[in-house]
């Protein structure tokens, strides 16, 4: 059942169509629903330049049902430099997310202990303002989903958007850093990096423990983006949307 499930998911992705979660059927536990995510990233054939955090807030959890985060692969063809027009997102329900994106600049590898929050922030090589267009190619949309499936469908990623890297940022408080989100011009979301788990690095070190448990590393030239600071926004095809993090800078994109 598993591979049919992650064909299914690939193929609405590529096409553009959803599809329902009874033509999915169930999927047991979490385990499971990353099984599905590996299988479909698997599938496209395109390379994991990073990772998304999902669920990091308080807000969204509360909305999803869920006691923690998730995550999920970025996959190459779905992430941008800030300015694109980002195409063949409109079907999937789609919505701004305001977040802090760090790209890393050492391994970070398995080890017996877990690694502290000053271990991780020494590994990371830049921050930059980031913009996640959320969407699943599940009929409904995220807020109607079962979590699981949400795991499977790619942690709900629709694109990308990566702002200017920032490497002197080691001086400013990234928690109480203040993100705001504006579509067309009008504000719509705003919040600071305590959304993410109490701050963005406390996300990221969260993460990386949760990945290197597993035994798997993660690399130099990684981005991650946090989870959302401004909310879930809903857009529309011809939205412009910009994520303002202050000192970090401005990213944006349009909806094509």
């Amino acid at each position: 059942m598993a591979p049919d499930i992650a064909q299914l998911l690939w193929e609405a992705r590529q096409t553009g169509r959803t599809v329902s979660a009874d033509a999915l059927g169930a999927i047991s536990d979490q385990d499971a629903a990353y099984a599905l995510q590996t299988a479909m990233a698997t599938l496209s054939g395109a390379a994991v330049v990073g990772w998304k955090l999902g669920a990091t807030s308080a807000a969204s959890q509360k909305a999803l049902g869920l006691k923690g985060p998730f995550y999920g692969p970025l996959l190459a063809p779905h992430c941008f430099d800030t300015g694109v027009t980002v195409s063949g997102v409109s079907s999937f329900g789609p919505g701004g997310e305001g977040e802090f994106a760090f790209v890393m600049g050492d391994d970070l590898t398995p080890r017996t202990a877990p690694y502290t929050e000053d271990e991780v922030a020494a590994a990371v090589a830049a921050v930059c303002p980031a913009l996640e267009i959320a969407g699943t190619r599940l009929t409904g949309g995220v807020l109607n989903a079962d979590p699981r499936h949400l795991i499977a469908d790619d942690a709900a990623n629709a694109a990308f958007i990566a702002g200017p890297r920032i490497t002197d940022w080691r001086g400013l408080d990234l928690a109480h850093q203040t993100a705001t989100l504006s579509v067309n011009g009008t504000e719509k979301g705003k919040g600071n990096g305590a959304a993410a788990l109490g701050g963005p690095l406390t996300a990221l070190t969260w993460f990386v423990n949760e990945r290197c448990g597993q035994g798997r590393t993660l690399n130099a030239g990684e981005i991650i983006t946090t989870g959302t600071c401004t909310g879930f926004v809903p857009l529309a095809a011809g939205d412009v949307v910009t994520v303002d993090c202050g000192a970090l800078g401005e990213v944006s994109a349009t909806v094509g």
